[in-house]
């Protein structure tokens, strides 16, 4: 990233309040395809504003385009606070999806 700072655990915190909106695209997808499971990670970058920047799929097993898309979507739209200090910061996110059965 660009050199600066911020604690994982900011980040963790933020995702897990949203993470309604990470299951609701997990959700949709299920619909159509009730066996759809697998890891799709995330790549982005926190700027200094807590704004994300270039949110992208890094990893997808779960087959599905259409849920990479979404959870990266997501992901994009958040915001962190504090955001990081001294410069932008990259991160990589999982997020684990399987039916409940």
């Amino acid at each position: 990233g660009g050199g600066g700072d911020m604690p994982g655990n900011v980040v963790t915190r933020t995702i897990r309040q949203r993470i309604r909106a990470i299951r609701r695209c997990y959700e949709r997808e299920l619909g159509r395809n009730p066996n759809l499971e697998g890891k799709v990670t995330v790549g982005f970058t926190v700027m200094e504003s807590g704004t994300v920047a270039h949110a992208q799929v890094v990893e997808n097993t779960s087959q599905s385009p259409v849920l990479g898309n979404c959870v990266a979507r997501t992901l994009g739209r958040m915001r962190f606070h504090p955001g990081p200090e001294g410069g932008s910061v990259d991160f990589t996110y999982p997020f684990v999806f399987a039916p409940q059965r």
